[in-house]
């Protein structure tokens, strides 16, 4: 196939990483190691501004969103740069490399933002400017006239004359420059509304000092009972602003020790906020005595900016997995599962596995790779759990995953019961001439129970193995994985985990023995598994011991990152994921399954071999690189991962074209980015959360946090992070413990601990 590759560089013109785009548009990424052997991954790469050394000696550059506008614009003698990704990469850069923008950008005198003409290329801007405002001295957002949607700076060039391109370009950038601007929402309107830095006396006039209250609790109750919308984070409320028509909500409200803190995030003053909610601007403020009239601060000994630089980076090692990249995916099912993530603010992560193994399960053994294809008969039921935070939509997610299937069996249960009801009727009324009716409604009966596909969560294994032997096969869907988990455990399932897991193969032959029923034998039975769970649950009933068994192994671990952001309070969009066009047209893929009467028997292209031949070594040889306490963990995930390559292509490869059974690379991509994802979660939750007690794993959440920063934050920004979800009882807990420590230091104001107290990093003790 031909390609088009795009080489990053640094600064001594070192290759560190490619980009290669393929004529289906898909783009894949490169690195070379040390020998120079290429590996399609990015592992341990820090990444850098596209053609940096040709740009790292100039006062000024165009930024822009993809490598091809940085070439066109190069060809032409002007400065510009882009990251690898495009428009939608530059926040999960800002996550491994926060440094990125002062390091790369602080050369320059000017930046000029040119963005495609779409919400993303805005979203670019935006995002882009935010950053590395600070390090610059100018910043230009250019927006190019008369673009059509979706178009760039090429699309500009290809309609300019060679020999005039270059002064043109110049003269639109001048015409269309505008100075970066920050978007309402994200204004700082500190002078307005935050008084983290002002006390009573700097902020209220002489008579309003008089006026300013004892019982500061008593005016937060007052204020939280008169909004709308209300919902929290950490220990800031956030609702409907009363002072403007608020569509979302746009006013946080925070209570400290000794003030009340309120904010408009569209600009409204505190002073017209504090009129709508009938309160005094002065009983946001605690009466104070005249020897506190200014804040004095304990002297503290902050490590050097270089020796702060070095410790924080020490600490920040195996950051936590971004969200899953979908760019392989099949289109179907990546509109569909974005879609769905827009509707319900949950995890893609999580959706892609439940609608993959709900999918599988529906397939069940109608589509299959067979040797000698593959070393063994190979399906796509697909076992996938993921591990979130509490509060963070799992439920959400894995309805939303399952809907399609969820819908499905919830008509085939009505259809059940009306037909046990007939069936009923039909013995009771004892009438001869109704015996074809009732063998004609007990035929249909079991074509209807067989047809069913959710496996029940709360039963015992001899009533799951019924289940199956009636069906076929199903998908466990686990809202409470560890719970579920829990009950393989009792006296009454011994043996279920150890029988789940010979089911995992789909066998041709599966035989039951109990000591009431005797023999049950059971043909190709398959089984699905999605599940969600916590790490604090699973903490005592998983360990590393489990990884060995084979049963925990036989999951793809999915670990969808940790967000800061404020959740809405109601859907920002009045639609159903059953009324999505999406959601059509997988049903469609659903029916179309039904109809399969033989099974579809696949092979690999030959491209798609070379691919997962390729992705097959490159794990091993990583896996070979890992310290042995790490392959004791992975090697039996590692001998899992590739078959679920192969499975999970099965499904992608009916997705993109139902009537062939070559598996494209397309398909074969598609599942290697799913193993990826997988390998990368795994590593990260064995290393830094499943080894560690609930305790250690919020010290070091802290900890990382903090080194994030640049090693200092206040006590307000950590107890919106969300980290420690306890409150302020566990927040008091874990810092208490780590200053005891010496692992970090508490500033304080007045020998009291308040909301701009700075929680600073120490160096380790040895």
């Amino acid at each position: 196939m031909e390609q088009i590759r795009h080489q990053y560089n640094d600064g001594n013109g070192r290759l560190l990483y490619t980009v290669v785009k393929f004529p289906n548009k898909e783009f894949r990424r490169l690195r070379q190691d040390q020998n120079g052997k290429e590996h399609w991954n990015w592992d341990g790469i820090k990444q850098v501004p596209y053609r940096w050394p040709d740009i790292k000696d100039h006062r000024a550059v165009i930024f822009v969103e993809g490598e091809k506008d940085v070439d066109n614009l190069h060809s032409i003698d002007l400065v510009a740069t882009t990251i690898a990704g495009g428009s939608n990469a530059w926040s999960p850069l800002l996550k491994k490399q926060p440094d990125f923008p002062e390091k790369y950008f602080s050369g320059f005198d000017q930046v000029f933002i040119i963005p495609d003409n779409d919400e993303a290329g805005r979203k670019f801007a935006q995002e882009t400017g935010e950053h590395i405002r600070e390090f610059v001295s100018k910043v230009w957002i250019v927006n190019l006239p008369n673009l059509d949607k979706g178009g760039d700076i090429s699309d500009v060039l290809s309609t300019i004359p060679e020999g005039k391109r270059k002064n043109e370009i110049l003269g639109l950038i001048d015409n269309n420059k505008t100075p970066f601007v920050m978007e309402s929402a994200d204004l700082d309107l500190s002078k307005s509304w935050n008084f983290d830095n002002l006390n009573v006396d700097e902020f209220l006039t002489e008579s309003e000092k008089s006026e300013t209250v004892n019982d500061i609790k008593e005016v937060h109750e007052k204020i939280i009972s008169q909004l709308r919308g209300v919902s929290w984070s950490g220990n800031t409320a956030n609702a409907t602003c009363p002072s403007h028509e608020d569509k979302r909500p746009s006013l946080s409200v925070t209570l400290e020790e000794d003030k009340i803190l309120m904010r408009c995030h569209q600009g409204c003053d505190i002073r017209t906020i504090c009129e709508s909610l009938g309160v005094k601007v002065s009983e946001l403020f605690v009466k104070r005595s005249v020897e506190l009239k200014h804040h004095q601060k304990t002297h503290v000994v902050v490590p050097k900016a270089e020796d702060m630089k070095e410790l924080c980076s020490s600490l920040i090692k195996n950051e936590e997995p971004d969200e899953f990249d979908d760019t392989h995916i099949p289109p179907i099912l990546r509109d569909h599962v974005r879609e769905a993530c827009e509707l319900t603010e949950a995890s893609s992560a999580i959706i892609y596995g439940t609608s993959l193994s709900c999918l599988g399960a529906h397939a069940g053994t109608r589509l299959t790779i067979q040797p000698p294809n593959y070393f063994i008969p190979l399906y796509g039921n697909l076992w996938c759990l993921s591990i979130s935070e509490s509060g963070s939509f799992k439920t959400t997610a894995l309805n939303a995953g399952s809907a399609r299937l969820r819908d499905r069996e919830e008509k085939l249960i009505y259809e059940v019961r009306d037909i046990e009801s007939r069936i009923d009727s039909l013995r009771s009324s004892g009438m001869q001439d109704g015996e074809d009716e009732l063998m004609e409604s007990l035929n249909e009966l079991e074509r209807y129970r067989s047809m069913r596909r959710v496996l029940p969560n709360k039963a015992s294994w001899e009533a799951c193995i019924d289940r199956i032997d009636e069906t076929g096969g199903g998908v466990w869907l686990l809202s409470e994985f560890g719970a579920w988990l829990a009950t393989l455990e009792t006296v009454h399932n011994r043996g279920f985990r150890q029988h789940l897991t010979e089911l995992y193969d789909v066998p041709a032959y599966f035989e039951d023995v109990t000591r009431t029923r005797g023999s049950k034998i059971l043909r190709h039975p398959f089984v699905s598994i999605s599940g969600v769970s916590t790490l604090e649950f699973l903490q005592g009933l998983l360990g590393k011991d489990d990884a060995g068994s084979g049963f925990l192994a036989r999951f793809l671990l999915f670990k969808p990152p940790t967000t800061d952001n404020i959740p809405n309070a109601l859907p920002q969009k009045n639609t159903k994921i059953q009324e999505l066009h999406s959601y059509r047209l997988l049903s469609e893929i659903y029916n179309q399954l039904d109809n399969i009467s033989v099974p579809l028997e696949y092979s690999l292209s030959a491209d798609a071999q070379k691919l997962f031949e390729d992705f097959h070594n490159d794990m091993f040889s990583r896996f070979q690189d890992s310290n042995e306490g790490t392959k004791s963990i992975l090697d039996p995930f590692l001998k899992r991962w590739s078959p679920n390559v192969l499975k999970s292509a099965i499904l992608f490869q009916y997705l993109l074209d139902s009537e062939t059974q070559t598996i494209s690379d397309s398909a074969i991509m598609g599942g290697i980015s799913l193993s990826l994802y997988a390998e990368k979660c795994t590593r990260y939750l064995f290393d830094r959360e499943l080894g560690e007690s609930v305790h250690q794993n919020k010290q070091r959440k802290v900890i990382e946090y903090v080194a994030v920063r640049g090693g200092a934050v206040t006590r307000r920004q950590l107890l919106a992070s969300r980290i420690l979800d306890g409150g302020y009882s566990e927040y008091d807990y874990v810092i208490t413990s780590l200053e005891e420590s010496g692992r970090v230091h508490m500033e304080r104001t007045e020998g009291k601990i308040v909301a701009s107290s700075r929680i600073i990093l120490m160096e380790q003790k040895k």
